[in-house]
């Protein structure tokens, strides 16, 4: 049997790219499914060093969005596949982050904490603005743009929480710290996230809640996309693909919900780990904390503004979700992993849950991406 061809591929990142690690994590998670790939560098210690670059030459280059190969002194290869990592400006194939689902994450986060304004701060285009101002009006969010120095202004006159959406990490450090002078509680009046993630986020009191930049995933499609076009060569318009941030780094800089009750972190634990496979009630969830129904529930009044049954549907719904938007998910395999006695049960539980049957739901995620969280959650 003949063996492939060795394929010559150069990965051109700046070694400085603060989603280096990412990247070439994506890229050997892809590379490693094939025998015939060779991953050449340039001071990227973990591949092979491109030797002569001004003379090398490759079959094909995965190379980050802010460079070039001749600013590696690197000649291009006339007619070879490229793909960019993050949005190119030049005419190659690229794969970059899907903003409209990023911003609908990050208006979903604020919903589900009973956020209903939202002000956003930082260099935002003007197509972003639009972008998150039409989602907003989707999840009935009100939202406004503001100069950083005008957000204290904008919340002394406000009755309710105030969500705000950050372009980065610093422009959220910087407010956090204001409005901690101001003794402005975060996050009862004033939640934050950031559409950047760093280690600042992290390590920052307090923590700071944003969006995490799918490197590896980015790496990983690039490579996919790459090896498609050495297969299948073509002279079409240049592909790209978009991925999604579909969840959120949450830390307390936004978790409104969040308490130190001890019986509410325990109740709120065995939700979670119990209500996605069991039809949970609020009698077994009263049982299995050893206190009383009505105990159970006056504490879930006052530290979380909901009643057990409510939280629970939540997670339950959310569950079922996420099994629906599963490749070849079925209602009744979905009805029977969730505890459900039958179909029939189940769907009239969804159905009352979001107005949707579970095949209606299922059918709309299969040509469009649909964030689980997006759905309202109505009571029946």
């Amino acid at each position: 049997m003949k063996s492939p061809q060795t394929k010559k591929i150069a990965v051109l990142i700046n070694p400085e790219d603060p989603h280096l690690a990412g990247y070439l994590r994506g890229i050997r998670d892809f590379s490693d499914q094939l025998s015939e790939w060779q991953l050449f560098g340039i001071n990227l210690p973990c591949y092979q060093q491109i030797p002569n670059a001004a003379n090398w030459q490759s079959d094909g280059i995965i190379i980050s969005s802010d460079m070039s190969p001749t600013s590696h002194g690197l000649t291009p290869t006339p007619g070879k596949p490229s793909v960019s990592l993050g949005k190119s400006v030049h005419p190659i194939s690229s794969v970059s982050i899907d903003l409209h689902q990023s911003f609908i994450t990050a208006l979903a986060h604020f919903a589900e904490q009973g956020i209903r304004q939202i002000v956003t701060i930082g260099p935002h285009s003007k197509e972003n603005l639009s972008i998150i101002c039409s989602k907003s009006r989707h999840l009935d969010l009100a939202c406004i743009h503001l100069e950083l120095e005008e957000v204290l202004s904008f919340l002394s006159r406000q009755l309710g929480p105030v969500g705000v959406l950050t372009s980065d990490c610093s422009h959220s450090l910087q407010l956090a710290q204001l409005a901690l002078k101001k003794g402005i509680k975060i996050p009862a009046d004033l939640a934050i996230l950031s559409l950047g993630d760093d280690r600042n986020c992290r390590l920052a009191s307090p923590g700071i809640s944003s969006l995490p930049y799918p490197s590896r995933k980015i790496g990983y499609h690039a490579a996919e996309l790459l090896h498609t076009q050495l297969r299948e060569p073509s002279d079409t318009i240049p592909t790209s693909k978009f991925i999604p941030q579909s969840s959120v780094n949450a830390r307390s800089s936004s978790l409104r919900t969040i308490t130190s009750n001890p019986l509410i972190q325990k109740a709120m634990r065995h939700i979670y780990f119990t209500a996605h496979n069991s039809p949970l009630k609020v009698g077994d969830l009263a049982q299995a904390l050893k206190v009383s129904r009505a105990n159970l529930s006056d504490h879930f009044q006052k530290f979380l503004g909901q009643s057990p049954t409510e939280i629970i549907r939540r997670e339950r719904v959310s569950a079922a979700m996420r099994l629906l938007t599963q490749p070849d998910a079925m209602v009744k395999s979905v009805a029977i992993s969730m505890g459900f006695s039958s179909s029939q049960e189940f769907a009239r539980f969804f159905k009352n849950s979001t107005g949707q049957t579970p095949s209606e739901f299922a059918k709309s995620t299969i040509n469009k991406r649909i964030d689980p969280n997006l759905a309202r959650v109505h009571q029946s």
